[in-house]
């Protein structure tokens, strides 16, 4: 299947996600996440758009600052289809941008050469780790400049489709993915 058709049926699949299953697979997920040594480390999570049921990141936050993990959430520029990294403190105000994406107003930004591991949304993934999103490209723009053994984990509530055939140059797989149900590994 191409990007288009897999974003239009999982975009319509996720909408209809129930509360349950996004608290199981919050569940799996911050067990799959206590394997990993976060303190000190810089790790880039996005916040959850709401209106799409995206699955809740929140939970792992706090996992992650309990861990001693340093927190820095995407701040978009829509201009060029670009993102910053940008620190993040609890309580810290958020403003939803016309998009509906909760962002920081006022933060400090950290290089992307910094971030040691990037929690990815994602609307499906396939067998070999790629991934599609909402189609501008902002994440495989962003892991393009991170390091090359920064660790990059997907969220999603499904497991993965056969092959994503349409899959580009730019585009960047991910090393793993969690879901609700199965940890898939992809070999690099």
């Amino acid at each position: 299947m191409k990007k288009d058709e897999i974003r239009k049926i999982f975009y319509q699949k996720r909408l209809l996600v129930g509360e349950f299953q996004r608290k199981k697979l919050t569940k799996n997920i911050l067990l799959e996440l206590k394997k990993y040594t976060l303190n000190n480390k810089y790790i880039s999570i996005y916040l959850p758009i709401k209106k799409n049921n995206e699955i809740d990141t929140y939970p792992i936050i706090e996992l992650i600052e309990k861990m001693g993990g340093k927190i820095v959430v995407p701040k978009s520029n829509f201009e060029n289809c670009t993102m910053i990294q940008c620190l993040y403190n609890k309580g810290e105000d958020l403003k939803l941008n016309r998009f509906g994406i909760p962002e920081l107003s006022n933060a400090q930004s950290i290089k992307n050469e910094e971030v040691d591991l990037v929690i990815i949304p994602l609307l499906a993934f396939d067998q070999a780790g790629q991934r599609v999103g909402y189609g501008k490209g902002f994440y495989d723009r962003f892991l393009k400049d991170c390091r090359v053994d920064s660790v990059k984990i997907g969220l999603s509530d499904f497991p993965p489709v056969e092959d994503i055939d349409d899959i580009q140059a730019s585009d960047i797989a991910l090393d793993l993915c969690i879901t609700p149900t199965k940890i898939y590994r992809f070999k690099r």
